[in-house]
């Protein structure tokens, strides 16, 4: 047999597991067969070799030429485009346009939006302070009035942290401290 697996390179190891298995079962079998008082069966020896000839002669393919093919094509197509979307991510436009895409698309199909007949205040009817505060801070109220609400938290003299709360207007407007530019940003419009 090891000779045979020298010549034909086309053995695997399920090949070999399931040539050898069989003086197993045969053995099981008789000793079975012996507490059972039955006929003893002997597998014979041309058995074996016609078993280890088809193994021997089965022509395999693990895929098909056209299969093969078409997984490399499909493997080459998934690196390049994550190649392209890595490089297209890097350019700054292109980076803002799709995330105000991704924005957009969230906007449309997934944020849920109250629809109430009622219209909201104009003016504040509860005034509200965050639950999370910074551990043995001052609390300085900057401004407490019917449209707006500002506590600043001081730590040793340091500002810690802000809390606005004001009411919603059609168009707010939102400072970006990183670029200075003033955003329009609307509001309970559609």
């Amino acid at each position: 047999m090891h000779s045979d697996k020298a010549k034909h390179p086309r053995y695997d190891a399920l090949d070999a597991l399931i040539l050898l298995s069989g003086d197993v079962l045969i053995e099981k079998n008789q000793q079975n067969d012996m507490l059972g008082d039955g006929p003893l069966v002997r597998r014979p020896k041309s058995l074996d070799r016609k078993i280890a000839r088809m193994i021997r002669h089965e022509q395999r393919k693990p895929y098909n030429a056209a299969i093969l093919f078409l997984r490399q094509t499909a493997a080459v197509f998934m690196i390049v485009c994550t190649l392209m979307f890595a490089m297209a991510m890097s350019v700054e436009a292109v980076r803002e346009a799709f995330w105000n895409a991704v924005v957009e698309w969230y906007d449309k199909y997934i944020s849920v939006v109250y629809v109430t007949e009622a219209e909201p205040p104009s003016v504040i009817e509860e005034y509200r302070e965050p639950q999370l505060v910074p551990a043995g801070a001052e609390r300085v109220v900057r401004k407490k009035t019917d449209y707006a609400y500002e506590i600043e938290y001081r730590n040793n003299n340091h500002k810690a942290m802000m809390f606005y709360q004001t009411t919603l207007k059609n168009t707010y407007h939102y400072l970006d401290y990183f670029t200075n530019k003033t955003i329009e940003v609307n509001v309970n419009t559609n």
